[in-house]
């Protein structure tokens, strides 16, 4: 019997050296140790692989050719629970497996709020993957959320990116808020800037100190600086213009290197690319040219107030002009007319724009994005043309009418300048009648004389 079992034993032996194979169990190992249960429909308690169980961690680092070595840990020791640590001797530490170690589980886990937390425990960057892309960095300066948000290999500082692309290719610009998908995603050393909403400030590269809220708002800017845009495609296509402030839907969609301007209102400012110091306020304001101010589009009828307006008037910023102001031959010039005025005609020439597919459309059509309840309305006044060729005549620089700086404008009065000159036209009339009454006193003190002659005559014939 001893006999077989040694026959056995050497047979076994014999296997393992011949194919490097331990089967426990079995005779016919498929690994090289293959440990089967006794039963696999009825197992015992006594079927499993006993790890080695240790109560607190070496004193000495294994090392690195104990790589993967297996180990259970039985009580908590400092920051680990207990669970199954392996010995990783490129970080020189010991990770834990499975949830024993409070591991996130795909089906969610029960945390305790007041001392489980998702996060580090040392000083470093806490990084989120998606398709072994980026998507989220938990930095000391930097925070950001979404695939490719916020270039990791960025030096800036301060900078907050949230969604698809956000700040994607900033490299050394610091204080950028980005909140949307592709927002600020061209940035790179521009800073202090802020964007809300789908590929707002998209283009921005340098640009400093811009604020932009809509979508597609500050869209095309890339060097502008110090830009407020607020609501859907306002100053869409800016890319170098500075200090343009545009509130509404469309406001200044179109202004590309103009400056300095205000637009408040839905489409306000909408044409126009490179006016500068120029303000619309209202629905549809159209502006023209550099250096203008409009209220309302050419629907509204009445604009006013519970004070005249002002015009600055002070002596002490005035140079005389040694020209004449015309009076009366200049007022007997004009013609009072009565006229209609046709809005619709007036909105094709400006190209007022249809609201439909603005957003995407990259020329300006001229169409007309409202219908005014009335097409005409009555007015009284000049026509500009008029005045201006009356002024010409008498040679006389009348700044009462507004001529147009270019092929989109349009003439306009200022009806406030016709006072100097019939003021003028008053005077030259009161100085006409003055003398009328001196050359009438004159011939009152003929008469008089006469009269007193007369009756002299008269009184001499009698006697």
């Amino acid at each position: 019997m001893k006999v077989k079992k040694l026959f056995f034993v050497a047979c076994n032996l014999f296997g393992v050296l011949s194919f490097a194979q331990v089967g426990i169990n079995t005779t016919t190992p498929n690994a090289l140790l293959d440990i089967r249960a006794t039963s696999a429909t009825a197992p015992t308690n006594t079927d499993g692989l006993l790890i080695p169980k240790v109560d607190v961690f070496p004193a000495t680092n294994p090392t690195a050719a104990q790589q993967g070595m297996l180990v259970y840990l039985t009580t908590t020791s400092g920051s680990n629970a207990p669970g199954f640590y392996y010995w990783d001797n490129p970080t020189t530490t010991w990770i834990g497996l499975g949830k024993d170690v409070k591991a996130w589980q795909l089906n969610g886990n029960t945390v305790n709020a007041t001392t489980d937390f998702m996060g580090s425990t040392n000083d470093a960057d806490v990084i989120f993957k998606r398709n072994n892309l980026r998507a989220g960095r938990i930095g000391a300066n930097n925070t950001s959320f979404g695939v490719n948000a916020l270039n990791p290999a960025s030096t800036g500082s301060l900078n907050t990116a949230y969604g698809t692309s956000s700040l994607h290719s900033n490299t050394t610009g610091s204080q950028n808020t980005a909140s949307g998908a592709f927002s600020l995603s061209s940035n790179t050393t521009g800073n202090n800037n802020t964007a809300s909403g789908t590929s707002s400030l998209y283009s921005n590269t340098t640009g400093i100190q811009n604020t932009a809220s809509g979508a597609f708002s500050l869209f095309s800017n890339t060097i502008g600086y110090d830009n407020t845009a607020s609501g859907t495609s306002s100053l869409r296509f800016n890319t170098e213009g500075n200090n343009n402030t545009a509130s509404g839907a469309y406001s200044l969609h179109s202004n590309t290197t103009g400056s300095q301007n205000t637009a408040i209102g839905y489409y306000a400012f909408f044409s126009g690319d490179s006016f500068s110091n120029s303000t619309a306020l209202g629905y549809n304001t159209v502006i023209s040219a550099s250096n203008q101010v409009r209220l309302g589009n050419n629907a509204v009828t009445s604009i006013g107030g519970q004070v005249s307006w002002t015009t600055l008037s002070d002596a002490r910023f005035k140079t005389e002009n040694a020209q004449k102001v015309p009076g009366i031959d200049f007022i007997k010039k004009l013609r009072p007319v009565t006229y209609y005025v046709n809005h619709e005609a007036m909105n094709r020439y400006l190209e007022v724009p249809k609201g439909e597919d603005v957003q995407n459309r990259s020329s300006l059509e001229a169409k007309n994005t409202y219908k005014p309840s009335y097409t005409k309305t009555l007015e009284s006044g000049f026509m500009a043309q008029e005045v201006e060729k009356a002024a010409k005549e008498l040679g006389y620089e009348f700044n009462g009418v507004d001529a147009p700086k270019n092929n989109k404008g349009y003439y306009g009065l200022r009806y406030g300048q016709f006072v100097v000159p019939l003021v003028k036209a008053v005077q030259e009339l009161n100085e006409k009648l003055e003398q009328k009454d001196a050359e009438n006193a004159q011939l009152r003190a003929k008469l008089l004389e006469l009269e007193k002659r007369i009756a002299k005559l008269e009184k001499n014939a009698s006697n």
